[in-house]
Formats: structure tokens, C-alpha cells, sequence
């Protein structure tokens, strides 16, 4: 699972800050915010995904480790 900008298609983006309390609780659930490294836009988009539910995700780039 690839995530891309929704904007610009680019799959250049990285894990933004996780600002309010609501980030927080969101990102409990597999939902993290994300900034595009092309256009800047701030987006979320989930990590999980059921068929890759026994893998590990980078902390920093949440790619598959």
C-alpha cells in the first residue's frame, strides 16, 4: 500500500505532526496525518489495512519494514 498526495498523485509525502488531541486519539486508530513534499498539502490517509495487518510500518515513513 502506497500512500499518495490526493492532490498531486505524488508519492512523495511524509508523517506531519500530530498537533491536537484529536490527531492523537485518530492516529490510535490507524489514521495519520500526512504531508505532501510536492504541493505541501495536509492530508490523512490510513496505514492499516486488513490483509496487512501482521506486518511492521516504519515509525518514520510508515512504509512496510
Amino acid at each position: 500500500m502506497t500512500i499518495q498526495c490526493p492532490d498531486c498523485k505524488s508519492p512523495k509525502v511524509h508523517i506531519s505532526r500530530l498537533f491536537s488531541l484529536r490527531d492523537q486519539l485518530i492516529s490510535c486508530l490507524g489514521i495519520l496525518a500526512f504531508r505532501c513534499d510536492n504541493c505541501r498539502r495536509r492530508f490523512r490517509a490510513r496505514i492499516w489495512s486488513f490483509s496487512e495487518y501482521r506486518y511492521a510500518r516504519c515509525p518514520n515513513c510508515a512504509g512496510q519494514v
